[in-house]
Formats: C-alpha cells, structure tokens, sequence
C-alpha cells in the first residue's frame, strides 16, 4: 500500500518530465526565460553559457530553417514597404557615407545631426498622431511602447557604456548598425568589412551575455519614462523635446559654416542627395507603417543577432540569450534590413551615387574593428540609433535619452584626437 502511494505521488512529476521531453520549447521555457528585444528576462546563472541537452535541438533547428514562419503576409508586404523607405531615406539623406558619419563628432559636417534629430522629431510626432487618430492606431501604438519598454531593460549604466561604444564605433567606422546596410545597398565594398565585424561583436555578446548580466542591472531606473521621471504630462514631454530639437536644427543652419550641404543636397529634393530635413522626416515616419502593419518598432542592431544566434544553432550550440532569437518571427528583424538594403540600392542607383565615396578615409582595420564596437555598444546597451534614438525617444524613453547621449559623446572622445585634421 505504502509502494503504491509513493507510486501515485510521483505520477505528476513523471507526466511533467514526459511533457518536458516531448516538447522541447517549454521544457526551456521552465527552465528559464529569456533575454530579447522581445521583452525576456536575462538568465541569472551561468549554466545559461551552456548549450540545450540534444532533445531541444530539432525543434530549434526546423526553426531556423523557415525563417519566414509566423510572419504574415500583410506583415510581410509592410516589412517590405518599410524596409524600402528606410534604406531609401537613409541613403537620400547622405548618412551612408562614412565620412559624413566621422566628420560628424568634430562637428565638421551636421548632415547627421540635422536629419537624426529630424526623425526622431518626426517619430515623436508620428507615435502622437497614433495615439490620437483613432482607438484601433491608439492601441497599436501603446502596444508597441509597451513593447519597446519591457525590452529595455538595462540599467542607466550599461546603457550608457554600450552608447559611448557605439558612439565609438560609429567614429571608427563610419557608420551605424543601421547604415551599414545602407552603405551594402550603396555598393560600399568596406561596409562587407563592418557587416562582418558587427556579426563577431554580436556573437561575443551572445557567448558573455551570463556572465555580464549582473552589470546589465547596473542603476536600474524606478521610471522609465521622460514624463514619470519629470512628473509631467507625456505631451508636456514630448514637445519639450520637440522644442529642443528644433531649436537646434535651427541654430546649425541659420549659423553659418555650421551646415554644408552635400553636392545636390542645398535643395529640398537635390541631386543625387535630398536636405537631410526631408530625409530625417522620412525616416520617422517608417514609425507609422511598422506599428500599424507589423505591430513592431524600428530598430537594426537585434538583425545582428538574429543572424549569429541562428547559426551558432546550425552548429549545435544555443543559451538562453540566443534561443528566443532562433527560426520563427525573429527573422522578421532580418528581413527589414535586407529590404532597407534594396531601398538604399534603389536610392544610390536612380541618384547615381553607386559605389560613391568608396575611398573614404576608412580603413580595411578600421571597418572591422568599429563593427565589432559597434554591436558591443548596441546589445549592452539594448538598442542603437534607430532603437534608442528614434524608437525610443519617440516613445519617451529615459534610458533611450542616455544612450543617445552615451553614443554622441563616444564619438567624439574617439573623433576629435583621432580624426580632427
């Protein structure tokens, strides 16, 4: 009798084991969560370094195999449409060449400055009129900054030490996560070099990510928000920050020297480049079709480790960093910067700038090297540019304000000593 009890106490452990075992994808989910973009919590341990038992990896590597899976084809036509309108933008605006980038933190050339803060002023303005226009677009866009918050979870201090990186980068290299496939749609040869750069700096912080996680944590914000932070109204913020933005767009082009413009650029729509103004305001508004059509926020750098979580999996090898990001819906963040290529390939062509600054003062070394800075930077910090500096923000995020910070004031402790001659 005594045997048969202990028999039944241990039915409910035997069925869940068996469960475990035969779905592979929840026995990790009991395991451990996650830490993506996708809003996961980071693994508190370090047995998170190791790879899953074999069980798990069918599963995964069918996966990884239809990347497509999961993505709609209304999502896809708006991942396509959107894809194609910021690569198109980027490239249109002139912050594809790498030197336009560099000169940018000795404050040589403001393109950059002028058509950053351009989106995001526009991003700002575009998520308000979201939250305006109607109850189904006001969902969509608080659906996606809620998204966006539960995903940046770092504290105030790897926020900012992953900016100043990515500042860095972006010095050396001349780019950013997210122009370096404009640069690739530009027939830019040096920007394979970044590109293969950004994917060994993603990989070291999908094989440290464990370990680090403690640092993550560092100075953790109570309020994440402008508004929560300040006690103001989210709309009082957001035109404080409007007010800011445009304050300075127009001191850089009413002083003068402060603003050349690119060959082409002086006109609103030049040959072969338009005013950044125009190009910065395009880029915001890539904000509209990808909350609505996708239900996702703009961003480049996660592509990275899409790319190298799904390939560490071909080989047998996954965590609880790079699990979430394998096969599936991740893919999605893929597919939007291989369209961004083929719309700054369709800007570079019809402006006939192809292949244009080519010999750039960036070096074989330099190209590699500021990649991996650059991918170092962006996941320690949760985001890049377009993550941080135009999602974010758009969307009122305190932490974003510090890596835009952290990123500006990398690149010039890098820039003005290195490259201001």
């Amino acid at each position: 009798s005594r045997g048969m009890s202990d028999q039944g106490a241990l039915q409910p452990l035997i069925k869940r084991s068996m469960a475990s075992t035969q779905n592979p994808k929840e026995g990790a989910e009991l395991r451990t969560e996650s830490p993506t973009e996708a809003g996961h919590k980071p693994a508190d341990s370090a047995t998170a370094f190791m790879a899953e038992p074999a069980a798990a990896a069918p599963a995964k590597k069918e996966a990884g195999i239809e990347p497509w899976k999961g993505i709609s084809a209304v999502e896809m036509f708006w991942t396509l449409f959107s894809g194609l309108w910021f690569g198109f933008a980027l490239q249109k605006a002139g912050v594809g060449n790498a030197d336009v980038i560099r000169d940018q933190f000795t404050f040589k050339q403001n393109t950059m400055l002028v058509m950053f803060l351009s989106a995001s002023a526009t991003s700002l303005l575009a998520i308000a009129a979201m939250k305006t226009a109607s109850e189904s677009s006001k969902q969509a866009a608080e659906k996606a900054g809620k998204k966006y918050m539960s995903s940046a979870t770092q504290g105030l201090f790897a926020v900012g030490i992953g900016g100043c990186l990515i500042g860095a980068g972006m010095a050396v290299a001349g780019t950013c996560p997210g122009t370096i496939w404009a640069q690739l749609g530009a027939g830019q040869p040096k920007a394979l070099i970044t590109f293969a750069g950004a994917l060994v700096g993603a990989a070291i912080i999908a094989l440290i990510h464990c370990y680090i996680v403690p640092f993550l944590k560092t100075i953790a914000p109570k309020s994440r928000t402008l508004a929560s932070v300040t006690g103001l109204h989210p709309m009082v913020a957001a035109l404080i920050l409007l007010a800011i933005f445009a304050a300075v767009i127009i001191v850089v082009l009413v002083v003068p020297g402060a603003y050349k413009p690119l060959p082409g650029a002086a006109d609103v729509f030049g040959y072969p480049y338009w005013h950044p103004i125009v190009g910065g305001v395009m880029v915001g508004l890539t904000q509209i079709p990808l909350t609505l059509g996708v239900g996702k926020n703009l961003g480049a750098s996660t592509s990275f480790s899409v790319i190298v979580s799904n390939a560490f999996q071909l080989v047998g090898f996954n965590n609880d960093y790079t699990r979430p990001l394998i096969g599936g819906t991740s893919w999605w963040n893929v597919l939007f910067v291989v369209f961004a290529t083929g719309g700054a390939a369709l800007s570079a062509l019809s402006g006939n700038s192809w292949y244009a600054y080519d010999a750039m003062a960036v070096t074989e070394v330099e190209a590699f090297f500021g990649g991996i800075l650059l991918l170092l930077g962006a996941r320690l910090a949760s985001g890049c540019t377009s993550g941080h500096g135009i999602t974010g923000v758009g969307h009122g995020s305190l932490i974003s304000i510090v890596g835009v910070a952290g990123i500006f004031a990398g690149g010039m402790v890098v820039a003005f000593p290195a490259y201001n001659n």
